[in-house]
């Protein structure tokens, strides 16, 4: 046992011995055993009881949701497991913490709508809303996404992600990890790591290691259009193809592309990988409303 491991009475392996239940594969559930990554979530968060709500998403065991109820401020919890989310309504509903049992995504093209609900709802009352998560990457980078739509919805992230995400999140030109994740980040995100996480400070134990990474989304930065994530994964979905190739269509030709990037100083064969952000939007609006 760590000896930071979280104590006995909070335990997860306890309590998902207890309810009956096992780690799901298929949730990607593997549960945080170490209280020193949860102390750095909640310092991370920068709670302030006069001004902030919490969203937790995916809580599980609700190890750091009870430390996020004892900071006093509004906490709401999403969670998928049935099992789970009747047990931290139970445990932490009578210190007032709400709990919705569903997916935080409707079909991953918007917000879960009761969700929705509550965070128009905080925002009409002038509430700072903050995220905070412990999600696998291939629920993240569409959470992620649709975060990015609703920017004036929330005000900071802390998200606990596996390490590669962390650093698709923070790529550049000239990274083997530069794409799509990497060019949003860019425009519309300032984002740090907190601290790394070993992959054995989890129950069950990943086969990665992860890390805390802080989210806050950029003011005064263009609207998101639905067509641009399309033509991103176009334009990284064959990073040996020039971008020209990959985001042609009838309609707009390989020469009128090649033509566009030429005029940015880029050679007409260059790949989406070596366009920064900015340019790769630039680009986008030059021959886009075919992507919408």
């Amino acid at each position: 046992m760590m000896s930071s491991e979280v104590s006995s009475g909070g335990n997860p392996r306890e309590i998902v011995k207890q309810l009956g239940l096992k780690p799901l594969r298929s949730l990607g559930q593997n549960f945080m055993m170490d209280a020193s990554v949860i102390e750095a979530i909640v310092r991370g968060a920068e709670i302030d009881p006069t001004q902030d709500v919490l969203v937790e998403v995916g809580p599980g065991t609700g190890a750091l949701t009870s430390q996020l109820a004892d900071s006093g401020v509004p906490l709401l919890c999403v969670e998928l497991d049935r099992g789970l989310a009747s047990y931290l309504d139970e445990t932490f509903g009578p210190k007032g913490v709400r709990v919705i049992q569903g997916d935080v995504l409707e079909k991953k093209r918007s917000l879960n709508p009761l969700l929705l609900e509550q965070l128009h709802h905080w925002k009409s009352e002038g509430k700072r809303i903050k995220w905070i998560s412990n999600l696998p990457y291939n629920i993240l980078t569409p959470l992620l996404w649709n975060l990015l739509q609703v920017r004036d919805l929330w005000q900071k992230g802390i998200f606990l992600v596996q390490m590669e995400f962390a650093q698709r999140l923070r790529s550049v030109p000239g990274d083997d990890s530069y794409g799509p994740l990497g060019a949003l980040s860019e425009l519309y995100l300032t984002t740090k790591t907190l601290r790394k996480v070993s992959r054995r400070s989890f129950w069950p134990v990943p086969d990665v290691d992860s890390a805390v990474i802080s989210v806050d989304p950029l003011e005064d930065v263009p609207s998101l259009e639905i067509g641009f994530q399309e033509f991103l994964k176009k334009g990284f979905s064959q990073r040996r193809k020039k971008l020209s190739k990959l985001i042609s269509r009838p309609e707009l030709p390989v020469a009128e592309i090649e033509g566009a990037l030429e005029d940015m100083n880029y050679p007409g064969d260059a790949r989406a990988e070596s366009l920064v952000a900015q340019d790769l939007l630039l680009i986008y609006e030059k021959t886009s409303k075919r992507f919408n």
